[in-house]
């Protein structure tokens, strides 16, 4: 199991609760086998959005119960001040995406290794 903590991106959390999900097993193993939950952190970025794809209260609740096992990492000034330098640099990418800018630069400040979908060809 991994010893470093580790950034997962929202389509991650997505597939590693939703059993629906194609890449459900395997998103899983990763995280609960190799990864481990206890070093799974996740983005007030990726708190907001799990959050904003509940469809009812009950959902909302659930969603919140899962977030809660995971650390969260805050907006703060640096992070902002690296998305911005990202955002400089990147806007112009056919991907950009600002929550992409402020994902990576959680990256920069803590040194963190990363679980997102389009890096680990799941």
């Amino acid at each position: 199991m991994a010893t470093n903590k580790v950034i997962c991106d929202t389509d991650v959390l997505i597939d590693y609760w939703n059993t629906n999900e194609v890449r459900h097993v395997a998103t899983k193993q990763i995280i609960d086998n190799i990864i481990g939950r206890n070093n799974v952190w996740i983005s007030a970025i990726t708190q907001m959005e799990l959050l904003v794809g509940a469809f009812n209260k009950a959902e909302l609740v659930k969603i919140n119960k899962n977030i809660s096992t995971f650390t969260v990492i805050g907006i703060g000034d640096e992070i902002v001040s690296n998305a911005v330098q990202l955002i400089k640099h990147y806007s112009l990418s056919p991907r950009f995406s600002l929550a992409g800018c402020y994902y990576c630069s959680n990256f920069y400040r803590i040194r963190f290794e990363a679980f997102y979908l389009q890096c680990k060809g799941l």
